[in-house]
């Protein structure tokens, strides 16, 4: 099973990244992220055959419900080479420190995450033309409406690969303290 968890992310900021996906999607040869499959990855880890070690591990984590607020977007690696665009999130040190507890609670198992950026993939760019990659750039300066919302949970979360590309299930959510 290829696992990895996660935190889902709102309707209405689904709803803004599937217009900027309409924006982008005609540049070039990309890959959209369906709507169901948007979510902020706190870590992956990838092929594991069994999951229980990682529920109970999971399952000491506390933490507090806490609020972000989505940011512009950003590309992977460098602006001048682009292989993934993503949303970022802004007013995330609760964020950061639910996911550097994660990355402790399964460090004996797992490496540590070096550089974490909380974001959302929302596209995978497979080529860009060259006369598009002007306009592309673009998407980086252009303002996104800021959407706050609650973070009361997080999943360990099953990624299935099909043809019609990746399908998610949830395997277990833990909720913040008093939820």
């Amino acid at each position: 099973m290829r696992l990895f968890i996660a935190i889902d992310i709102p309707k209405s900021l689904k709803a803004e990244i599937l217009r900027i996906q309409e924006e982008i999607k005609n540049l070039g040869r990309i890959n959209l992220i369906p709507k169901e499959n948007l979510h902020i990855t706190l870590k992956f880890l990838g092929d594991i055959n069994d999951s229980k070690v990682i529920i109970k591990a999971l399952e000491e984590i506390e933490f507090e419900k806490f609020s972000i607020i989505s940011g512009n977007a950003g590309f992977f690696p460098t602006d001048n080479f682009i292989n993934v665009v993503w949303i970022g999130f802004n007013d995330d040190e609760k964020l950061l420190e639910l996911q550097q507890q994660i990355d402790n609670i399964l460090s004996k198992k797992f490496k540590k995450e070096k550089n974490f950026i909380s974001h959302a993939t929302i596209a995978r760019v497979k080529y860009l033309p060259v006369e598009n990659k002007e306009e592309f750039k673009k998407l980086k300066n252009r303002k996104i409406t800021p959407m706050k919302f609650n973070v009361e949970s997080f999943k360990l979360m099953k990624s299935i690969l099909t043809q019609q590309g990746a399908i998610y299930e949830t395997i277990k959510e833990f909720k913040a303290k008093g939820l």
